[in-house]
Formats: C-alpha cells, structure tokens, sequence
C-alpha cells in the first residue's frame, strides 16, 4: 500500500527502502489510475462493481465516484515527493503533476454538489442513472456516506475554497462525528445502520486519513480531539470485547465485525505515536519529514522537513513527552511555545516551500 510505504518513510527516513520499493509504487499507481478510467482521456475514475464476467464497457451501473479521485490524486502527490527526493527523471514528475492538474479539476468540476454541500457519485450513462443508484446505495456511494468527503484527503490546492469550508464543517456536525470517532454514514440518512462498516460503523483506517487531512489545514485541535476519541474508543471496545474489533458500532462504540482483525487498525498506530511516543514528529499529507533526530538527554529535537503544497498552512506534531515544558524554537519555525497535556508541540510551518530546518529546545537548553 503506498499510503503505508509513504508513512513509514516519514518514520525511518531511509531513502534506500524508499528508492527500492518507488518502481513498483509507481507501476501500481498507473494500473490503478488506469483500471478507473472508462476512456483514455477521462479524468474521472469508476471503481468495479463486481460484475465479473462481463467487459468492463458494458457493466450496468457504473458510477463515476469522488473517493477514487481522491485516493488517485494523494497516490500521484506521494509518487511526485518520492521522486523529488529520489532525484528522478523531470519527465516523471511532470508527467504526475499533469496528472494531479487533470484529477483535481475533474472532481471539482463534475462530482461537487454545492447543494448538498458534499461530493457525489455520477452515473457514467445518463440511461443507466436508476441502476446506477442502486449500486451506490448497495456500496454505501450515497451522498450522505462518508466516503464522499473524503476528497478532503486530495489536500487543499485540488479543492475550491468552499469545498474545503464545507467539508470540515460536515465533518464536526454530529450526524458524522459520534463521540467516538467519524461515522461511515450519517446517523440521520435512511440508510444508517449502526452496525455496518459502510452504513454507519467508525472504521479505523478513514479517521487517520481524515485526522492527516486536518493536521494540513492546520485544524489540530479538531485533530487531537478525533485522535483521543478513536483511541479510547478502540482501547474501550478491545477491553469489553477481548478481541480485536473490525470496526466501531456508530451508536455506541462498542466492537464490531470480526474480533480477531487487526489490519485497519494498524491506522491507530500511527495516532498513538504522535502523541505519546516520546520523539515522534508527525505532520499530515503535505508535509514531507525529511529527517529527526531527538536527544533524549537534553530533550532537544532537530526536524527537516519539506512543505509540498505549493500554500503551506499545516502543523507539525512533536511529541517531546513533557507537559506544560516551554521550548524555544529556532530555524524554518520561530518562537517560544508551549507543550499541551500530552507534552505534544504544535508547530505551525512557514510559508516557504523549501527544505527547512527546524532545532527544538527546552527554554533552560535553548540557544
């Protein structure tokens, strides 16, 4: 998964497993840009609706759908920042931007109903438009289902101003956002099913792809507040269960799915660690860590680090595992701040788009 392959690099930092696994990242990118595109220069993408035997072009009900962008437009900027700093050919990475440049229109254009102020789904035949609301409603496609603002994850430069606006604002009404995390489905549509992963449940993966989504547009309280939710939800409903849940009941958190599945939940892992592992240094899509370096005896912390939107507005979460510790901060970040309750910095980046150096020290250390 490139996702995973890319958030480990922002862990490890080691070029050399970045260099040896970017070919095969690359390739699995176009055959997943390809697979979604019905003719050769659309730009709006169909997942498969499982009608195996029958030629793609004549499935019934296809649909063209906003979270394929999306998941297609983060996979090309991860690709182009890989190649920025694997140094390969311009060729390359032109070729992505242009991609990026054609996806991003495509759904800002077509797929955004500012009527009901989220993406939606589009039949790809206008005579199959009844079929094709079939499937979506099967597949959970509808327009009040979260996956439809999850073109949150694309970033903020391959979405208009309002469609960002409106999407957080959706994201914090409470027919989404249940005590415990982000539910699947509004708990107001007729189709909510408090049980179900695509109806109603809180599924694992999507609250880290949303919590990194706030993180760069710079929303972190919005995103500790989602962190700390999801996690005591998940160590709440592990403990009076005994296994390992699948996924979240949306009504009242308790387990869901399989007991014995720990793969979506791997995402928490992620989440944790920003907070409370000492050292850690997380930020969000558009933000590229290059390198850390903590000293656990003088609590200092060294980052470089690289925005990749071309407007940074992120933040950068150091877990320097002091409460209430005041830091002086030098270099890209400048100024004096304050660690919050779980001894995290919140560090708002610059506005400039170049590698930047950041030293992070105790006020009795700093420089």
């Amino acid at each position: 998964d490139l996702f995973a392959l890319w958030e480990l690099y922002q862990r490890n930092h080691n070029r050399d497993m970045l260099d040896k696994f970017y070919p095969s990242a690359f390739r699995r990118y176009k055959e997943f840009l390809t697979a979604g595109k019905t003719e050769t220069d659309s730009w709006l993408l169909v997942w498969t609706d499982g009608q195996r035997g029958l030629p793609f072009a004549n499935r019934v009900g296809r649909r063209y759908s906003a979270d394929y962008s999306a998941y297609t437009i983060r996979s090309a900027k991860i690709l182009h920042a890989a190649a920025q700093i694997l140094l390969r050919p311009k060729e390359e990475s032109l070729a992505l931007e242009n991609d990026i440049a054609a996806l991003s229109l495509a759904l800002q254009q077509n797929l955004w109903n500012s009527d009901l102020g989220t993406f939606t789904s589009k039949s790809v035949r206008k005579d199959e438009s009844k079929e094709a609301e079939e499937v979506a409603m099967r597949e959970g496609d509808t327009a009040d289902n979260l996956k439809n603002l999850l073109p949150l994850i694309a970033g903020s430069d391959s979405l208009t101003n309002e469609q960002n606006a409106t999407i957080l604002k959706r994201i914090s009404d409470p027919v989404f956002r249940a005590a415990e995390g982000l539910r699947s489905q509004a708990k107001d549509s007729p189709g909510y099913l408090q049980n179900s992963t695509l109806h109603g449940g809180i599924e694992f993966g999507t609250q880290w792809l949303m919590w990194k989504s706030l993180l760069d547009r710079g929303e972190s309280a919005t995103a500790q507040s989602l962190a700390s939710d999801i996690l005591n939800a998940y160590k709440s409903a592990q403990t009076k269960s005994g296994g390992f849940p699948e996924w979240l009941n949306g009504d009242n958190g308790d387990g869901a799915g399989r007991m014995d599945s720990s793969g979506d939940a791997c995402a928490l892992i992620s989440i944790y660690e920003a907070y409370h592992k000492k050292g850690s240094v997380t930020a969000g899509w558009d933000v590229c860590i290059l390198d850390t370096n903590f000293d656990k005896d003088k609590g200092s912390l060294r980052i470089t680090y690289r925005a990749l939107d071309t407007k940074p507005a992120g933040v950068i979460l150091c877990a320097m595992g002091k409460p209430g510790g005041i830091y002086a901060v030098n270099g890209g970040i400048k100024g004096t701040f304050t660690a919050d309750a779980n001894g995290v910095l919140t560090l708002p980046i610059s506005d400039d788009a170049t590698t930047q150096q950041v030293e992070v020290y105790p006020m009795a250390n700093a420089k």
